[in-house]
């Protein structure tokens, strides 16, 4: 079992530094886990920038749901 760590931001900001931010969003979980035993080669971390909204960004709030991580179960 692999597991991809997927940073997103919201639209705010240049498209270069979201995908940055969401990079480093998601290399810190991948350090996280890595600190509580989770083993290295089974992680990948990627960053989607705002891309991949969960909802439109109208709004303070959907902004808010857009600054996130989240994690694929992927096979290798």
């Amino acid at each position: 079992v692999y597991i991809e760590i997927g940073g997103h931001t919201d639209d705010i900001g240049s498209d270069e530094d979201n995908k940055k931010l969401s990079q480093e969003r998601a290399a810190k979980v991948l350090n996280y886990l890595f600190g509580k035993g989770v083993e290295f080669y089974r992680m990948q971390a990627k960053g989607y920038g705002e891309s991949e909204p969960l909802v439109p960004n109208t709004s303070d709030e959907s902004r808010y749901m857009n600054r996130r991580v989240e994690f694929k179960i992927v096979k290798k």
